[in-house]
């Protein structure tokens, strides 16, 4: 094989891998500039969900807490309801007492009792 010359000189190469580095450089400053956006997307959707499970976690307390207070108020409620059913039972019940009574005490009376 004979020796043949370069396809390329000593220059040319230094300026083709000058250039490919200079390349590479900017390929290098556009991933960087991207891998730092995609952090900051990462840091802000991880502070999203953070917020989103306090606030789920705050839910969770007020509905316990309003489900106490339903219960509460129902309790209220029933009893409320049974303290006017019971009310309205003595007002029912109480002119039958006395008319008993007063019957009772009359013959009693009648037959000649006295005090």
């Amino acid at each position: 094989m004979a020796y043949q010359e370069p396809w390329y000189s000593n220059k040319e190469l230094f300026e083709m891998v000058q250039n490919s580095n200079k390349e590479v450089s900017s390929e290098i400053k556009s991933l960087k500039d991207e891998l730092t956006s995609t952090r900051e997307a990462v840091r802000k959707y991880n502070n999203l969900v953070e917020k989103m499970h306090n606030t789920d976690a705050k839910l969770e307390i007020a509905c316990l807490d309003l489900k106490s207070v339903e219960r509460r108020l129902s309790e209220k409620a029933n009893k409320s309801e049974g303290k006017r059913e019971a009310w309205q039972d003595i007002k029912a019940w109480t002119p039958w007492v006395l008319a008993v009574a007063s019957i009772l005490f009359a013959a009693w009376s009648w037959k000649g009792g006295s005090l």
